[in-house]
């Protein structure tokens, strides 16, 4: 969205801790530790569950993590670092609030204060091993998915970039897994390299010439894929999202994100190279829904109109935006800044009350995800939403605006939300109660554009296609209807997305949309009133527009 912006600076001091990405436990204790406590917490019975739960997931061999924690030796010899960065919320690493205060989530890496507490105590107090009977046994790696219907693979092996550091992010276009309408319902990352694949997540361009100016990227760049720091580069919504520890990834149940066919996708991946540099081969598994389920979308909320003032401990900016919707259900939450954010908050007036969506306390742009509520939300009667977000320009010289680069910034949150109770079924097209079918926009097209709706239709640059040769070009001077292998329009079209004139001999017909409503004008000066709904399931019948 594009919404009207306020900037507010502020000075109270605050300190910051800075932690690498990846080193996962900073700043070492130099105090004298205590002596032991025998009623201290213990390893086995006590630490070990914690760490298996919250951390081995990246903290073992051959994992993203730094250095294992998979044994008693490995853990005491990191015990103060342990303490040190749990008792800040370094780690485990979750930029969004689990407290309580602002929602809770189902995937959340979070550690109660009683856990942090029992850290603490666990170091400072002789750190003490306990019964090793007692030690609970190691998460087994995520299962599989059960079945996989498509697969997204990168085509290449690519060794990172290491020439500006230890993070090297980097997009490859890949081939469109589908040729006809489909909706992803879970899917599973398999890194190929696990040791330096951080996080990745899949774009879908919103049309065919996103696709292309994403492929345009893609030549011009040197090497594999193209550099894509802050995003993939064009306008493309997320319909994956992966990182480590997480395993298969189910959609909430009952929905699933619909995949275009024929559009090719985005596959960005965050390399971190701590743990050393080598070729890589990633790819991303997706099972699709045998049933059409409820359609779900990621639902972006930002503030595009970002001008941050240099050199300011604490800059906040705030942009709100109506929300047209009458009612929706939310699933979850991605929020996403570059790396001089620091916090953001998505709040929601519906039915008079403020709603927290969620709370980003401690920005750390490379540990990015998509957080799932532990609870999905019904929304009633919303009226507007807002995006706050908190940015540390100290390190500026210059005004800092939205852009993809590295010295920009952004202010976004994608919410996945469906606006349905159910799922999304064809169109009726024998519908008695529609008024367009027998309408004279029915009989404008008769003889003149009746594309074979079994085959494949396509959508790019205002052109729609099909297979036996029917098109409809929307605008330029030869916008019209054409019949299949004509070059010549049967109905010729001219007008704007809202009013558009139709002209077939001496026959002229008008429509104009207002709101969710469209009226005919037919050529004998007769009007025919419908629905938005019943305007789209008349085009989808007669090929105006592609149904997938």
């Amino acid at each position: 969205m594009k919404a009207k912006a306020s900037s507010e600076t502020g000075t109270a001091p605050r300190n910051w801790l800075i932690f690498s990405a990846f080193c996962l436990f900073a700043c070492s204790s130099d105090r004298d530790p205590a002596p032991p406590d025998p009623n201290a917490p213990k390893y086995y019975e006590d630490v070990a569950p914690l760490l298996a739960q919250n951390c081995v997931g990246c903290h073992r061999d051959g994992g993203i993590g730094r250095f294992p924690l998979t044994s008693y030796a490995e853990v005491r010899a990191h015990a103060d670092e342990i303490a040190t960065a749990t008792a800040t919320r370094a780690m485990p690493p979750m930029p969004v609030n689990n407290s309580g205060a602002c929602n809770t989530f189902s995937n959340a890496r979070w550690l109660s204060d009683d856990e942090i507490d029992l850290l603490g105590r666990w170091a400072k107090h002789g750190t003490l091993a306990g019964d090793a009977s007692k030690a609970p046994k190691l998460p087994d790696p995520p299962a599989s998915l059960t079945k996989v219907d498509a697969t997204l693979d990168m085509g290449v092996s690519y060794t990172p970039d290491d020439s500006s550091g230890h993070d090297d992010y980097r997009c490859f276009v890949v081939p469109s897994p589908v040729d006809a309408l489909r909706y992803i319902v879970a899917y599973e990352a398999i890194p190929g390299d696990p040791r330096e694949v951080h996080h990745l997540i899949a774009y879908q361009p919103v049309n065919a010439a996103e696709a292309s100016a994403a492929h345009a990227l893609d030549d011009a760049a040197d090497g594999d894929g193209y550099p894509c720091f802050g995003g993939p580069g064009v306008n493309a919504s997320p319909v994956a999202m992966w990182a480590p520890g997480a395993g298969p990834i189910q959609m909430p149940a009952g929905t699933g994100v619909p995949l275009i066919a024929h559009r090719d996708l985005i596959l960005q991946i965050h390399y971190n190279l701590e743990n050393g540099r080598g070729p890589d081969r990633t790819t991303v598994g997706l099972a699709f829904a045998t049933e059409p389920p409820i359609s779900a979308q990621y639902w972006p909320i930002a503030n595009e109109g970002l001008r941050l003032a240099p050199g300011r401990e604490k800059v906040e900016s705030t942009a709100h935006e109506d929300v047209q919707l009458d009612r929706f259900k939310l699933y979850g939450a991605g929020p996403h800044m570059h790396t001089l954010g620091r916090t953001l908050r998505v709040d929601l007036e519906a039915d008079g009350e403020s709603k927290c969506l969620v709370d980003v306390d401690r920005w750390d742009f490379h540990w990015q995800n998509f957080w799932w509520y532990t609870e999905p939300m019904q929304i009633e009667n919303p009226s507007s939403i807002s995006i706050r977000c908190g940015f540390d320009t100290r390190g500026k010289n210059d005004v800092v605006t939205w852009g993809e680069n590295t010295s920009d910034e952004m202010c976004i949150n994608y919410l996945y939300i469906t606006t349905r109770d159910e799922p999304d079924s064809p169109p009726k097209c024998d519908d008695a109660k529609n008024p367009l079918f027998g309408s004279c926009l029915e009989e404008l097209l008769a003889g003149c554009y009746e594309p074979d709706l079994s085959g494949t239709c396509s959508t790019d640059d205002g052109t729609t296609s099909w297979s036996d040769g029917s098109t409809i070009v929307t605008s330029g001077p030869n916008a019209g209807l054409y019949h299949a292998g004509s070059d010549e329009p049967c109905i010729t079209l001219a007008g704007t997305a809202a009013s558009v004139v139709l002209t077939k001999g001496d026959s002229k017909l008008s429509y104009t949309g207002v709101g969710n409503r469209v009226t005919i004008a037919c050529p004998d000066g007769s009007t025919v009133e419908a629905s938005g709904a019943q305007l789209t399931a008349f085009n989808l019948c007669h090929g105006v527009n592609c149904p997938n």
